[in-house]
């Protein structure tokens, strides 16, 4: 039985590898950092390494040689994050086998599993066994309970009471409110005091009332049961998020407790781009190279589906007019018709190198640097910069891979490659960056 070493962080990445590889007659040895996948390979007869790009204790490159010092002609498979591959091109350039970027399908991981075995001339895996699973949840020690019981996936509430949102949200967001005229009626000379007293007070009352009720964006982060967010979006009431890995989408209400309404799985598909036109969401698949529209029913299933004008489609948004697509390797913009083929009206050069998420506040487009954990903020009209941010929790922790990111009009939501987390902020928590 040959055995696989594989090393990666994330407990769900491993648990996934482990079912997909065991049902084909390999072992699997696992690692949660460059120290003991290191371990494991002096103490096993590995005859396979997969590991991520990005650990706790070593990058790609320092793992990759200290693997080939204890055993140099050991096959090695990097898995790579959105934003890594150029590194990943790298490593296999000084030594890796290949390399598998994320979201990966099964088949894909089993291809590679069998041509690398090939490739080296070991001997050949057992007869394949059908794997007889299904896509597990995440590992228990990094998912938390929410505070509030969670609804069962398939038990889905009622999608018929509409969703109101402007078209696009954010627009309405910035109208200005028409003034209102009042006309008084004609009264007696001694009962004007009385109305210009009570008028100031509901002046007075009224300039308090929108200084006490003028919500705040409460900075806060809030934990997941699942752990491989790829894209965010709202819908003018609630939160949508991903996880490509468990191919689903879910639902969040848009409050303090961002309790879990609503899971909905998508067989097949790894979405990690999301938007909502109103009407239906949107997503969209790097691997299949495909953007899909989903009817708002209880198994959001697919109304439509069209071929991505890039290679990797990585993030969605809807203006209120044109379907918005970003393009992660081939560094472009997309701006969509909604008709019959999704026709492309125009294409632009993205500012930023590895393109995802990508919104519109206060006519300006904001897209995610995957690669640099940037946001570049940029004019629609011909795309060119008009500022730079980072956020504070991903200047801090410079593992964290941004990933997803919208706007609800005054908050900013975000979350992260491999972390059961989704962060809120204010957007003045944007940190300008030199340009």
């Amino acid at each position: 039985m040959s055995k696989i070493l594989v090393v990666d962080d994330e407990p769900g990445m491993r648990q996934i590898i482990a079912r997909i590889l065991n049902p084909q007659g390999y072992e699997t040895i696992m690692g949660e950092d460059g120290a003991q996948g290191l371990e494991a390979c002096r103490r096993e007869t590995v005859e396979l390494a997969i590991i991520d790009i990005r650990l706790p204790d070593k990058e790609g490159a320092e793992m990759l040689a200290s693997l080939k010092k204890i055993r140099p002609t050991l096959p090695v498979i990097v898995l790579a994050g959105v934003g890594d591959i150029e590194n990943a091109v790298e490593l296999v350039r000084q030594g890796a086998s290949d390399y598998l970027s994320k979201p990966f399908k099964v088949e894909e991981l089993l291809r590679m599993v069998r041509k690398t075995f090939t490739t080296q001339q070991t001997s050949a895996p057992p007869e394949e066994v059908p794997p007889a699973w299904e896509t597990p949840a995440p590992a228990p020690e990094r998912a938390r309970e929410p505070e509030q019981p969670m609804p069962s996936p398939s038990s889905s509430p009622s999608l018929s009471e509409p969703i109101a949102i402007p078209a696009p949200a954010l627009r309405s967001l910035s109208r200005k409110r028409k003034k209102q005229s009042f006309s008084l009626p004609s009264f007696p000379f001694k009962a004007v005091g009385i109305i210009a007293a009570g008028l100031a007070g509901v002046v007075l009352l009224g300039f308090l009332g929108s200084r006490m009720f003028r919500s705040e964006v409460k900075e806060a982060s809030f934990p997941i049961p699942y752990s491989n967010p790829s894209a965010i979006c709202w819908d003018g009431k609630n939160i949508w998020t991903s996880d490509w890995l468990t191919e689903a989408v879910y639902r969040h209400k848009n409050d303090d407790s961002f309790y879990l309404l609503t899971s909905y799985k998508l067989p097949g598909i790894q979405p990690i781009g999301l938007t909502y036109d109103g009407a239906n969401l949107w997503s969209c698949s790097a691997f299949a190279q495909k953007i899909y529209r989903h009817n708002l029913d209880a198994q959001l299933s697919v109304s439509a589906e069209f071929p991505s004008p890039g290679a990797s489609p990585s993030g969605l948004f809807f203006d209120g007019v044109f379907l918005w697509s970003t393009d992660l390797q081939q560094s472009k913009v997309y701006k969509h018709r909604l008709d019959a083929t999704l026709s492309v009206v125009e294409t632009y050069d993205s500012p930023a190198r590895n393109p995802r998420s990508i919104f519109l506040y206060k006519k300006h487009f904001y897209i995610i640097d995957s690669n640099e954990n940037r946001i570049v903020m940029v004019r629609p009209e011909d795309f060119s910069v008009r500022g730079i941010y980072t956020l504070p929790e991903y200047e801090q922790d410079k593992k964290m891979r941004l990933v997803g990111m919208a706007c609800d009009g005054k908050a900013l939501w975000t979350c992260a490659d491999s972390v059961p987390k989704v962060f809120r902020h204010s957007m003045k928590s944007l940190k300008p960056v030199k340009f």
